[in-house]
């Protein structure tokens, strides 16, 4: 079946009328199609595997927006940062003073869309993802928030040829996945 909504539940008790009561009842609710899918001890291996991957998530969309606002944020990031060659071209020109106003501000909106996602996914969603330091990144947001007359160039620019990489690559990976069409097959 296509549908709009894919509902995973853990039961006691394996009764397939529940589950069809259930199904019922939240398809008359949402005015729309329902799959139930019973998680259980013994399923299909790569099913349950990709049910225990996905995040918990009151608001699915408004992670996909967030997280789409991150990679939109970290493609200006290493585009404005592409030329940069030490923490001197941070400091040394007006111009290179005002690019590194620019990346902090880059820096703070990532934060403080990091800490909305983590929020919203119940900390499930960043945490999969151990590759990347998300409380460091959550952090600089308010250092930077914080300390804004005495930024750090070299520590700005350690992120941006370190941390940067990692990061945008792992938020594609959570775009990829919350993006895809594919329904679960039982």
């Amino acid at each position: 079946m296509n549908s709009d909504v894919d509902i995973c539940i853990k039961t006691r008790n394996p009764d397939p009328y529940n589950l069809v009561h259930i199904k019922t009842d939240i398809e008359n609710r949402l005015k729309m199609p329902v799959d139930i899918i019973r998680v259980r001890e013994r399923m299909n291996p790569d099913l349950k595997r990709r049910i225990e991957r996905m995040p918990f998530m009151s608001d699915p969309d408004l992670v996909l927006t967030l997280l789409r606002q991150i990679d939109n944020a970290t493609d200006t990031l290493k585009s404005r940062t592409r030329d940069l060659h030490g923490p001197d071209d941070f400091t040394d020109t007006p111009a290179g003073r005002e690019k590194l106003d620019g990346v902090c501000m880059q820096f703070m909106a990532i934060g403080e869309a990091l800490k909305k996602v983590d929020r919203v996914t119940e900390g499930k969603l960043l945490a999969r993802f151990p590759e990347v330091d998300w409380k460091g990144a959550m952090g600089f947001r308010d250092i930077i928030a914080h300390q804004y007359f005495d930024i750090d160039a070299e520590q700005v620019f350690w992120i941006c040829t370190h941390s940067l990489e990692p990061m945008s690559a792992a938020i594609d990976e959570m775009i990829a996945e919350l993006t895809d069409p594919k329904p679960p097959d039982c």
